[in-house]
C-alpha cells in the first residue's frame, strides 16, 4: 500500500469488526499474507524525505501488542539486544508572581517573578540495551520457540515454528498427501463427487485408487498421534537446551485447509485437541495468553517479509499485477482526497462516502492479485478486482461534480450487493503523510 491511511484505516475496521463478532478486544493480529513492512525513507512530491512508519508503529497506534510472522523471516533477524523500558515522571515550568512590598495603602507597590515546577506526567523512555550474543541472528538461539519485541515499540512478534507448520500444511511431505487421504482434484464429471484417494502423488488422475472412508479415519488418528509426539519433542528439547526454560510453539494454518483442500484434516483436528487436553506436558493457551506471562526479553530487527514464495512479495506484486497496484494506489490517493473534500458529514453523504471506502476496502483485498498470480481463478479476479475499482470510482467521480444524489443511488446498488462491515467509517482514511 503507497498510504498510511490505507494501513491504519484497515488495521482500525479490522480491530472494530472483530469487536462485533466476539464481544471482546483484540490484543493481537493476523496480518495480510502473514506479511510485515519495517520503517522506510521515501520523498514526498516536494522532494522533502519522509519517513513511512514500519506496521510496528501502526499496530501500537491501534492498541494491537502482537503479531506473526514468517519462521524463516524470525529466525534470520539480527538480535538487537534487551528491550528495555524506564517511566520516569515529567515536570513543567511554571512562572508566578509574588508580591513582596505595600504602601501605607495596602497597594502592592513591588512583584517579582518566580519560576517553579510542577507534576506534568510521566512518559517511558524505551531503548534496546546490547548485551552479549547480540546482533546474532535469532534463529542461532531461541528461534521462534520464545515471542520477541520488534526494535523499540512495545509490539511483540511470534513466528510460526516451520517444522510443525510443515507437517500440516505440506502437500507431499505433509499429512495431506498420504495415499489414504481423499484426492481434492479428481471429481465425479457428472456429480461432483470425490471418489479417489491420494495414492500417488507422481500418478496421473486417471490412474487414483478409491477411496476408504475408514482407513483414512485410521490415518488422521495415527497422525494425530505423531503430531502431539511431534510437539512434545520439540518442547522438550527446547527446554533442555534452555535450562528448563519452557517453550512456545505457534501453530498456524489457513481454516480452509480442514475440511476443505484436506478433507480429514477436521477429524485430524479434533483428535488432536483431544489429546492435548490430556497432555500434562503441553498447555494450551492463546499467543496473547503466553505473551502476557512470558513477555519479550529480545528485540529483534524484524526484516521485510510474508508467508508467500520464499518468504517474499513476489505472488502479489510482480509484473503482470503492476495494473492492479497502479489502479489500488490511485484509489488510496482519491480516497484521501474525498476525506478532505467533505470532511465531516452525516446523513446520506455519510452513507454514501462509506460505501466508497468498503468498495476501496473489497478492491484492496490481496486474494484477487493471488489468485491472478496463481492462475487459480485469474478471471474471477480480473472481475472481482475491476468490478470493485470502477464502483469505488463511479461514486467518488460522482461525488467529486457535486452529484450527491447519483452517488447515493449507486452507493444504495451497491450496498445492496456488499454491506460487510456495517460500521466502517469513511473518516479512517484521512490523509497521514505528505503527497
Amino acid at each position: 500500500m503507497s498510504r498510511d491511511s490505507t494501513i491504519y484505516a484497515n488495521l482500525a475496521i479490522g480491530k472494530t469488526a472483530t469487536e462485533r463478532h466476539f464481544g471482546k478486544t483484540p490484543r493481537a493480529i493476523w496480518l495480510p499474507e502473514c506479511a510485515y513492512r519495517p520503517g522506510y525513507v521515501v520523498n514526498a512530491e516536494d522532494g522533502a524525505p519522509y519517513e513511512r512508519p514500519g506496521i510496528e508503529q501502526w499496530l501500537e497506534t491501534v492498541n494491537l501488542g502482537l503479531f506473526f510472522s514468517e519462521s524463516g523471516a524470525v529466525e534470520g533477524s539480527r538480535v538487537l539486544g534487551h528491550a528495555q523500558r524506564n517511566t520516569r515522571e515529567v515536570f513543567r515550568e511554571v512562572r508566578g508572581k509574588r508580591d513582596v512590598a505595600w504602601d501605607i495603602y495596602g497597594q502592592v507597590e513591588n512583584t517579582i517573578e518566580e519560576m517553579g515546577y510542577e507534576h506534568a506526567g510521566f512518559v517511558t523512555d524505551r531503548t534496546v540495551m546490547p548485551f552479549e550474543g547480540s546482533d546474532t541472528p535469532a534463529g542461532a538461539g531461541s528461534g521462534t520457540f520464545e515471542p520477541y519485541q520488534v526494535r523499540n515499540s512495545d509490539v511483540a512478534v511470534i513466528g510460526r515454528n516451520k517444522a510443525v507448520g510443515e507437517q500440516v500444511w505440506a502437500a507431499r511431505t505433509g499429512y495431506p498427501g498420504d495415499p489414504d487421504y481423499r484426492e481434492f482434484h479428481k471429481k465425479d464429471d457428472r456429480h461432483g463427487f470425490q471418489y479417489w484417494r491420494v495414492t500417488d502423488h507422481e500418478a496421473d488422475l486417471q490412474y487414483k485408487q478409491p477411496y476408504d472412508p475408514y482407513r483414512a479415519g485410521q490415518r488422521a488418528q495415527l497422525h494425530a498421534d505423531h503430531f502431539v509426539s511431534l510437539l512434545e519433542t520439540h518442547l522438550r528439547s527446547y527446554a533442555e537446551e534452555h535450562g528448563g526454560k519452557p517453550g512456545f510453539i505457534a501453530s498456524a494454518y489457513d481454516t480452509e485447509l480442514f475440511g476443505h483442500w484436506w478433507f480429514e484434516g477436521v477429524a485430524w483436528l479434533k483428535e488432536v485437541l483431544t489429546r492435548l487436553a490430556d497432555n500434562s506436558n503441553i498447555e494450551l493457551c492463546t499467543a496473547s495468553e503466553w505473551l502476557e506471562s512470558n513477555p519479550p526479553e529480545k528485540a529483534i530487527d524484524l526484516p521485510e517479509s510474508s508467508w508467500g514464495h520464499s518468504g517474499t512479495h513476489v505472488t502479489w506484486i510482480n509484473p503482470e499485477t503492476a495494473w492492479m497496484w497502479e489502479a489500488v494506489h490511485e484509489a488510496e490517493r482519491r480516497m484521501e482526497s474525498l476525506v478532505e473534500l467533505f470532511g465531516d458529514e452525516s446523513g446520506v453523504l455519510e452513507k454514501t462516502l462509506n460505501q466508497a471506502a468498503r468498495e476501496l476496502v473489497l478492491l484492496e483485498a490481496s486474494d484477487w492479485e493471488f489468485l491472478y498470480t496463481t492462475g487459480q481463478a485469474r478471471q474471477y479476479a480480473t472481475d472481482r478486482f475491476v468490478e470493485h475499482t470502477n464502483r469505488f470510482n463511479e461514486i467518488a467521480a460522482a461525488l467529486e461534480a457535486g452529484d450527491h444524489h447519483g452517488a447515493f443511488w449507486l452507493a444504495q446498488q451497491y450496498g445492496e450487493r456488499d454491506n460487510l462491515f456495517p460500521d466502517i467509517d469513511y473518516r479512517l482514511f484521512a490523509r497521514r503523510q505528505p503527497l
